[in-house]
């Protein structure tokens, strides 16, 4: 099965104030990868920097790397 996830997914991953982080979390941790639409990167900056600021998001950013999140192509 393919996980696909939308902008509320990764920033309640990316979040741990979210009121969903728990549970995205658990659901996170079941997946080998989860495909991420290109547009949902700059929905999830935007977000994250509104509830944890810069800095919250530059530590985010600099995980992506180590995440299962993979950029999924839109076709568009």
């Amino acid at each position: 099965m393919i996980a696909i996830a939308d902008t509320s997914f990764v920033v309640a991953v990316g979040n741990s104030t979210d009121q969903y982080h728990q549970i995205c979390l658990e659901i996170y941790s079941q997946q080998k990868t989860i495909h991420i639409p290109q547009s949902t990167f700059a929905e999830v900056g935007y977000m994250l920097t509104r509830q944890i600021g810069n800095a919250g998001l530059s530590k985010f950013l600099l995980n992506i790397p180590t995440l299962n999140f993979i950029s999924a192509r839109t076709g568009i």
